[in-house]
């Protein structure tokens, strides 16, 4: 007990002894530690600034234009050409819509002529572009396609789809892309009456090629 009374006495009077000595310390350090916080502040500050700045300027500062260099022969000098992808077209949605009936239209036009086989319309549009539009109506159920081949569904021609598209009553889902060319062909008067077409193949008409708009 003695013991504990005597340390407890020894801490005491230390710290009696050493408060004005410690006080004086932190008095003279405190400015010092304030003052380098301020510093620190201000620096981090002004670094981040000169970042975002630096941003800033690099989305405003044009991109470098991209080049191929094509490699010299005997023929030529080497060279470089610019690369630049052509810019992205914004489409009118209505523009296109319209584009895609004319499309469609002139198809379905083809084959009330000649049917929509493959054989048939081959004059008129390639096998894999003829079915882009045989996908597209088949999948609103305006043509049926299957085993004895590709037709109108029932209730449906060429007139009543015409006044379905202008009257937006059905929407095939059209790709972004254009519609494929079908073309079809006007009987030229001044041409040659003898034609022959090769055994096992579509005979083309002859005459001017010419795409026809739907009218609305």
């Amino acid at each position: 007990m003695k013991h504990a009374i005597t340390v407890a006495g020894v801490v005491l009077v230390a710290l009696t002894w050493l408060t004005p000595i410690v006080t004086r310390v932190l008095d003279l350090v405190w400015p010092v530690f304030a003052a380098a916080l301020v510093l620190v502040a201000s620096a981090g500050a002004v670094a981040l600034s000169i970042y975002m700045l630096g941003r800033a300027f690099r989305t405003l500062r044009t991109p470098p234009t991209p080049i191929e260099i094509i490699p010299a022969s005997a023929f030529q000098h080497a060279f470089a050409r610019d690369v630049t992808p052509p810019p992205q077209v914004v489409r009118d949605p209505d523009a296109h819509r319209v584009q895609w009936d004319t499309g469609v239209m002139t198809f379905v036009y083809a084959g009330d002529m000649v049917g929509f086989s493959v054989r048939s319309m081959q004059p008129y549009i390639g096998k894999e572009r003829r079915k882009i539009y045989v996908d597209l109506l088949t999948g609103v159920n305006v043509l049926v396609s299957d085993s004895e081949g590709t037709r109108w569904a029932l209730g449906w021609n060429r007139f009543g789809l015409r006044a379905a598209l202008k009257r937006q009553i059905i929407a095939p889902p059209y790709p972004k892309t254009d519609p494929p060319t079908v073309r079809i062909w006007i009987p030229n008067p001044h041409a040659q009456h003898a034609q022959h077409s090769t055994p096992g193949t579509a005979s083309t008409p002859s005459g001017m090629v010419v795409t026809s708009p739907m009218r609305r």
